[in-house]
């Protein structure tokens, strides 16, 4: 009985260049996305306010439909 060796397993192991920066990214990749989190985060809190407010809801000549 022969037994099977692995010719992967018998190089040595490989490792990752050590680099002195925590990332090679210098652009800012965070300022989109926090500006649209910024703005759905404005518009959820104006829009919870007005619906609380429940007042100036009629702008002539249109009326709201829970107006009588």
């Amino acid at each position: 009985m022969s037994v099977a060796t692995d010719p992967v397993a018998s190089e040595p192991a490989r490792t990752r260049v050590r680099i002195a920066t925590r990332t090679l990214r210098i652009d800012r990749w965070w300022l989109q996305p926090a500006l649209t989190d910024f703005g759905l985060l404005a518009f959820v809190i104006y829009s919870t306010w007005v619906a609380f407010q429940n007042a100036d809801y009629y702008v002539a000549p249109w009326r709201s439909p829970h107006t009588p």
